[in-house]
C-alpha cells in the first residue's frame, strides 16, 4: 500500500513539474500567442494532471471486476449447497473417531433402521465394517 502512494505522489509531482515548465512557457508568451494557441493549451494542460492517473483507474477497473467475479461464484458456490440439501441429495461423509468408530453422516429423509430420535436433521450412525 505504501509502495503504490510513494508511486503515485511520484507521478503526481512530476506531473507538477511539468505543468509548471509548461506555465513558465505561457507566461512568457505574448497576448496573441495565447489567444491563438488557447485551445490547444488547455488540451495540454489537462492531460498534464490527469495522465497518471488513468493507469490507476485501468487496474482498480480490473480489480473490482475481479472481486465481483468473485463474490458471484461464491454465491453460486452457496447455493448449489443449499439445492443439493434440500433434494437431500448431500454427498455421503465419513468420520473417523479417535476410537476407532467410523459414522456416516446422513438426512432425516435417508435415515432407515435407526434407532436415533427424528427431531434433528443430521444424524450419525455407526457404520458396521466387514
Amino acid at each position: 500500500m505504501s509502495k503504490e502512494i510513494s508511486s503515485l505522489t511520484k507521478k503526481l509531482l512530476e506531473s507538477e513539474q511539468k505543468a509548471l515548465i509548461e506555465k513558465e512557457r505561457i507566461v512568457k508568451m505574448t497576448a496573441s500567442e495565447i489567444e491563438k494557441n488557447l485551445p490547444n493549451l488547455l488540451k495540454k494542460e489537462f492531460r498534464t494532471i490527469t495522465k497518471p492517473f488513468k493507469e490507476e483507474v485501468q487496474e482498480t477497473k480490473w480489480s473490482i471486476l475481479l472481486i465481483q467475479a468473485s463474490v458471484i461464484i461464491g454465491i453460486l458456490a452457496v447455493g448449489s449447497m443449499i439445492l443439493l440439501y434440500q433434494k437431500n441429495q448431500i454427498p455421503k461423509v465419513r468420520i473417523d473417531t479417535m476410537n476407532g468408530v467410523r459414522y456416516q453422516v446422513i438426512t432425516k429423509e435417508q435415515l432407515i433402521n435407526s434407532q436415533v430420535s427424528p427431531d434433528k436433521n443430521l444424524y450419525f450412525i455407526p457404520i458396521q465394517e466387514n
